[in-house]
């Protein structure tokens, strides 16, 4: 597996889902409270990235100093449990966002996320996301809400008892 910063960049022609991106971050439940102004200057503020099948795009462990947006493809969340087996907390896709625990809480990456098919995604650097955070408190609020969910889960998960049960039931 490679790291994020070994991800090849999209061609011309190759990056079609993301030529707008305005309406995958509209679609998106993570930037609902964000205003279409603000969407669109967040568009701008996005580049798109690629990753092939198999590729890490974040690694647990790793400092955390980006938000990721799925245009096309799949990936999964895995991370290790008490018992040192790996674990996939979850499975993403089109328009589903990862890496905001980082974001917002400042500590390390939480767990590994890595393409299962090739993988287009938008990211949202610290710089923007900072930017964000102040011109849209009602982002922050959802992210934050967001994130202490996540980390009920992920703690949950990683007890093995609880790996097979999907965060609504938790």
């Amino acid at each position: 597996m490679q790291d994020h910063a070994e991800a090849s960049h999209p061609q011309p022609g190759e990056a079609e889902a993301t030529a707008d991106p305005r309406p995958l971050i509209a679609a998106s439940e993570l930037f609902a409270a964000v205003s279409e102004p603000e969407r669109a200057l967040l568009a701008a503020s996005m580049p798109a990235q690629r990753f092939k099948a198999g590729e890490a795009v974040v690694r647990e462990g790793a400092p955390g100093d980006a938000l990721y947006l799925i245009a096309q493809g799949e990936a999964e969340v895995i991370t290790r449990d008490l018992t040192g087996q790996e674990r996939v907390l979850a499975t993403f896709g089109p328009g589903d966002a990862f890496g905001e625990m980082s974001l917002v809480t400042g500590a390390a990456r939480s767990a590994t996320v890595r393409a299962l098919t090739p993988l287009n995604v938008l990211v949202l650097e610290r710089t923007a996301f900072k930017s964000l955070r102040q011109r849209c408190p009602e982002f922050l609020v959802v992210l934050e809400r967001r994130v202490d969910l996540l980390g009920t889960d992920g703690f949950l998960k990683k007890a093995s008892p609880f790996v097979h049960l999907d965060a609504a039931t938790i």
